[in-house]
């Protein structure tokens, strides 16, 4: 019988000790489970991020004795899958293993998303271009000849948005893109209210708003000289069935032959 050896090394270290960890026990968060074609569970640990092309993918499947808890066994708990745990353990250095000391919180399924030992994560340099090591920052004021464009925005929505007062007789609203951006409208007060009554007055609309892109905000842009049109949107009309469609023809080219005779 072979000896089990267990071994460590240390990557890195802390000025100050966690509160509430004791000297000599180590923190783990992953998974207990049975490895494929593996008899005795273990407690693997998983990367989840690359910090560089140079980073190897390192998961660590560690020797526990926990006794209390029942390891996850893809043929036996396939529905299930695996916890995701934060234990405490302690070294036995007799057994050349660790052993379960407490829960630091409660367990939860699934596991965070974690990196497999792939080819396409494997230690591979990435190649640069002809391109890319052609290419050199530019400098836009010295060597580029910009050309001025004027820029114009059309935003479109369906519901009626919420509008703020102004002075002036002047209203404003905020429309927010899927991407985020929030863009500031103001517009007279009199063409706001014309507006919304179509918007009330039509069963579904699709408003238009547009104009020049403006000063940027904190959380977007606003919007210059936007002009606000509403049309209504009627319903498409469903489409006959091809049976129907079918023999509506055969009756339009039936009376078409006995005119012409």
């Amino acid at each position: 019988m072979s000896e089990q050896v267990l071994s460590f090394k240390a990557k890195g270290f802390k000025k100050e000790r966690p509160e509430g960890i004791e000297a000599g026990l180590f923190i783990l968060r992953g998974v207990w489970h049975f490895l494929p074609d593996n008899s005795s569970p273990v407690f693997s640990i998983y990367r989840n991020e690359l910090k560089g092309y140079r980073d190897k993918i390192e998961n660590q499947h560690l020797p526990l004795i926990w006794s209390d808890e029942t390891p996850f066994n893809q043929e036996k708990d396939s529905d299930s899958g695996p916890k995701f745990y934060q234990i405490e353990a302690q070294l036995i250095s007799s057994l050349g293993c660790l052993e379960w000391v407490r829960n630091l919180a409660e367990p939860f399924n699934p596991p965070p998303p974690f990196l497999e030992e792939t080819a396409k994560f494997r230690n591979k340099k990435p190649k640069k271009s002809k391109t890319d090591e052609e290419k050199s920052p530019v400098d836009f004021e010295k060597e580029i000849r910009m050309t001025d464009a004027r820029a114009e925005i059309t935003l479109k929505f369906n519901t009626i948005p919420e509008v703020r007062e102004l002075p002036k007789s002047r209203v404003e609203f905020y429309l927010k893109a899927t991407t985020g951006v929030v863009f500031t409208v103001n517009i007279k007060g009199k063409a706001w209210r014309k507006a919304e009554a179509s918007m009330k007055e039509f069963p579904s609309f699709v408003a238009m708003v547009g104009g020049k892109l403006g000063a940027p905000t904190s959380k977007g842009f606003e919007v210059e000289g936007g002009g606000l049109q509403v049309f209504e949107k009627k319903p498409k009309e469903p489409k006959e069935p091809k049976e129907v469609k079918e023999e509506k023809e055969a009756i339009a080219t039936t009376t078409t032959d006995k005119i012409t005779a």
